[in-house]
């Protein structure tokens, strides 16, 4: 599992990677001078994006989100620190998910079954 000191590292990386690509094709039109200023003027602010996103998790980290998100069969993602009780509540919820998945399948193949020897007397 990540640490959360380094995913968030790694999500304000991402972040900065895609707001220089944001800003390299905005400069598209521009001279290379008009480009060079309008970089210039941009400051990513980096402290309140960390804290609207920590203030977001903690909304977003909870087990009932973690179980709906796992019971629906969404992917995982590990953004939440351990404690927060998501992943417990994705694992519980994906294994309800799977088994449900399992007996839909069977009872499919037993009905696909009975359909072909009706069909061949």
């Amino acid at each position: 599992m990540y640490k959360p000191a380094m995913q968030t590292r790694t999500l304000l990386a991402l972040g900065l990677l895609i707001l220089g690509i944001l800003v390299l094709a905005g400069c598209a039109g521009l001279s290379k001078n008009q480009c060079l200023n309008a970089e210039y003027s941009v400051a990513p602010q980096t402290e309140r994006y960390l804290a609207g996103r920590n203030e977001g998790l903690k909304t977003f980290c909870t087990y009932e989100r973690g179980y709906s998100s796992g019971r629906a069969g969404h992917g995982y993602a590990p953004v939440c620190p351990l404690e927060a009780g998501f992943s417990t509540g994705y694992q519980r919820g994906r294994e309800i998910f799977d088994l449900t998945h399992r007996l839909d399948q069977r009872e499919a193949e037993q009905l696909e079954g009975r359909i072909n020897r009706a069909g061949n007397p």
